[in-house]
């Protein structure tokens, strides 16, 4: 978390996927510093938080971090170490745009999802065409998924794979009627943001494609 005077950035990351969220915080410290919080808690303070509007606040020192709401009060260590500069990652310029619209691309991936599972590792291949993107995956016994939806396309067109349950985990948890993708090339980081939102980032490794995959 990085805290600064009205605002609060959380960023997540593991070795494929980084999330950065930016939003409105009272900070009473009157200080900027950011802290390392274990995923266990966080995702602990989630299952037990109630309703989506409770007020939360943060209390922290060197080493514990302390939420208290409803009457409720959580306590952990903070982890020791820099976390990564997540500002280098993110790419500054992209060749490629796709506008997409959410709750299309969300039925796309849960019919998709459908021919996946975890032991199943092909990737699900977009394939960026003028006015569409196309769809398509194969299993290793020969089932095969294709379809497509309209999409605002503006730079250049190549194909390029992703784990589908990646794509639908940042889909869930946008509430925006669109989302861009920006990309570079088949092999570097996607970066997906809702249409509107400027403080919501989602990246995303891809998956090579190979000849036997779709």
């Amino acid at each position: 978390f990085d805290i600064e005077e009205n605002s609060i950035t959380a960023v997540t990351t593991d070795q494929f996927r980084l999330s950065v969220s930016k939003k409105e915080f009272n900070n009473e410290s009157g200080k900027n510093f950011s802290m390392v919080i274990p995923g266990k808690t966080l995702s602990d303070v989630i299952k037990i938080i109630k309703q989506d509007d409770t007020e939360i606040v943060i209390n922290c020192a060197h080493t514990h971090v302390l939420f208290e709401f409803d009457n409720v009060k959580v306590t952990s260590n903070l982890l020791a170490g820099e976390f990564s500069n997540y500002k280098n990652v993110m790419p500054k310029n992209f060749k490629t745009e796709v506008t997409l619209n959410t709750a299309e691309l969300k039925k796309v991936l849960e019919r998709a999802s459908v021919l996946t599972n975890e032991k199943i590792k092909n990737p699900l291949k977009l394939s960026i065409e003028e006015e569409t993107v196309v769809f398509s995956c194969r299993t290793p016994d020969g089932m095969s998924f294709l379809d497509e939806t309209f999409a605002k396309i503006n730079g250049e067109k190549f194909e390029i794979g992703f784990n589908d349950k990646f794509l639908l985990d940042v889909i869930n948890v946008i509430e925006e009627e669109e989302i861009t993708i920006y990309m570079n090339s088949p092999v570097s980081p996607a970066c997906i943001r809702p249409v509107g939102n400027e403080n919501d980032i989602f990246l995303i490794s891809p998956i090579k494609i190979r000849n036997n995959d779709n």
